[in-house]
């Protein structure tokens, strides 16, 4: 069946539910199924965007990046280093100097830097057995989640 069969359905079961004369046991029974079955189908459409989505990201994504590499070799080929539109101005920038640790082990010490953050486990562990810490409370969110 299709999901809007399936809600076509469900929503005549609800109806006759509201029906005294019916069997209400018989109905619950096959609208729990109906309720499988439209959790089933719905997961699919999610699992198939979500899936497309992403395909068509990658490739947006490669071509995107094969267009800029086209035009940054043509540019560099003609040795040109600027271009100014109405829409855009394209040019060549160095970046800023970046360093690349090839061994950190021999780094000195006095180079480390030492990270310091809260313990957000540790903290809520604490908060949900009742102890009060001050700067930290407990927030709870919800979010339409696709997986």
């Amino acid at each position: 069946m299709k999901l809007y069969e399936l809600s076509d359905a469900y929503i005549k079961l609800q109806q006759q539910l509201d029906n005294e004369d019916t069997d209400s046991e018989a109905i619950r029974k096959a609208l729990e199924e109906i309720e499988d079955r439209v959790d089933q189908k719905v997961e699919n459409i999610a699992k198939l965007c979500k899936k497309r989505l992403r395909e068509r990201r990658q490739s947006m994504e490669r071509k995107a990046d094969r267009l800029k590499k086209y035009a940054e070799y043509e540019l560099d080929r003609a040795e040109i280093r600027k271009v100014k539109t109405n829409l855009f101005s394209i040019y060549k920038q160095r970046n800023a100097p970046s360093v690349e640790i090839e061994d950190e082990s021999q780094i000195p010490e006095e180079l480390m830097v030492i990270s310091r953050r809260p313990d957000k486990k540790h903290i809520i562990d604490l908060l949900k057995t009742g102890h009060e810490i001050p700067g930290a409370k407990i927030k709870q969110t919800e979010s339409l989640r696709i997986r």
